[in-house]
């Protein structure tokens, strides 16, 4: 059986840039140039979360093959009670470890310096502020600005950075939104806790909603910020307190 170990969780500040005079002001203030990550620093933190999902698949075939042997233990030798307990004890214990690994494998606090594929936040916040991300073709900020109700569901403002020289022509925006995320403390302490801050999340991540949203005619101008909304269906505004956005370049322009 393999050795289960506490897995630290990194939460690293978000990378600042001074914004534009109509642009929503950030929240985190700006790091010095020797904090910015490099390549390196992300080939290696990319390396280290392919580990633990690695460690979680592994994990998660030692859990299928110790109940295949509590079960054969009963059929084949009619073990004793305690036996019995002892090994689902066991059992459960991992069941909750690995569930916890695989929830902390996809947390994008796990990501250097808060540059994430993914930004995330609450559109109810009376203080627009601004996240950076990292896509295929390099780093853009984006700021969830407003929303408002629309027919049946929810208008989102985004305001969408790109610092680069090139103008991104076409993109996907994938978008998720929820109720507002539960709290939950960002230090485990032993499975004791691990395991109803787990059942906790997966049970709030099983009402995320999702959808794609291909942008043709929003063109992510270089040095810019760009508005771009989307409408989220079949949305109340009181069901509406997270919204996590992703972007996918797949059209791209330089200047002559």
């Amino acid at each position: 059986m393999r050795s289960l170990c506490a897995l630290p969780v990194l939460i690293m500040p978000f990378v600042a840039i001074t914004p534009a005079q109509d642009v929503p002001q950030p929240a985190k203030t700006t790091p010095s140039k020797q904090n910015a990550p490099t390549p390196a620093d992300l080939a290696k933190l990319t390396r280290q979360v392919a580990e633990l999902q690695r460690e979680v698949a592994a994990l998660k075939f030692d859990l299928g093959a110790l109940k295949y042997k509590t079960d054969l233990l009963n059929t084949l030798t009619g073990s004793s009670m305690s036996d019995t307990k002892k090994l689902k004890e066991d059992i459960d214990k991992l069941h909750v470890h690995v569930s916890f690994l695989d929830m902390m494998s996809h947390n994008p606090l796990l990501n250097w310096n808060g540059m994430t594929a993914e930004a995330s936040f609450d559109p109810t916040e009376t203080n627009p502020r601004y996240e950076s991300i990292t896509t295929d073709h390099g780093i853009l900020f984006v700021s969830a600005s407003k929303v408002e109700s629309y027919l049946d569901g929810q208008r989102l403002f985004l305001q969408i950075g790109n610092p680069s020289l090139a103008q991104f022509t076409t993109y996907t925006l994938s978008l998720k939104w929820n109720v507002r995320e539960p709290p939950h403390p960002m230090k485990i302490e032993g499975l004791a806790e691990a395991g109803p801050v787990a059942e906790t999340i997966r049970k709030w991540q099983d009402t995320e909603r999702s959808k794609d949203f291909e942008m043709t005619d929003k063109p992510l101008i270089a040095g810019r910020w760009t508005p771009v909304d989307v409408v989220l269906p079949a949305t109340k505004g009181s069901d509406f307190g997270y919204v996590a956005v992703k972007i996918k370049i797949t059209g791209i322009r330089f200047a002559n």
